[in-house]
């Protein structure tokens, strides 16, 4: 729910700044170690997919971390998030091609969003007061 509400504002600050960003050219460091999580990814061998994790960490976040909210539910959803970032040590993706392969930009996605959902789940549990997004039940 914050991304939603802060957003707007966020990618309106983002295209303020990318106007005074001059471009660089890709650091080959950086380029290689992509390079490598791309083929780590690709190479690793698990008979565990990471779609179930993906529709799993989906349900926490819409029943936990939605628009109604208490400590509690949070304080879960955070553990339940934790477990299946752990889970998500153990997965790999079917597609081993490198070029147009779905898979590997929603496992990549997937993974993105398992780092943000704690950092959202946390800075939830630390705020008291309801900014209009969604509603805390223990606020009042």
């Amino acid at each position: 729910m914050e991304i939603l509400v802060f957003g707007k504002d966020v990618g309106k600050r983002a295209y303020i700044e990318s106007k005074t960003i001059k471009y660089k050219e890709p650091n080959s460091i950086h380029i290689s170690k992509a390079k490598d999580k791309i083929s780590s990814i690709l190479s690793h061998k698990s008979k565990n997919s990471f779609y179930k994790l993906r529709k799993d960490m989906g349900k926490i976040l819409f029943e936990k971390v939605g628009i109604i909210r208490d400590t509690q539910s949070l304080k879960l959803a955070l553990k339940n998030i934790e477990e299946i970032e752990l889970k998500s040590n153990n997965i790999s993706i079917k597609d081993k091609k490198i070029k147009a392969n779905l898979e590997l930009i929603e496992f990549l996605e997937f993974k993105n969003l398992l780092r943000l959902a704690p950092i959202v789940i946390s800075m939830a549990i630390k705020r008291t007061k309801t900014l209009g997004a969604h509603i805390i039940k223990s606020w009042k």
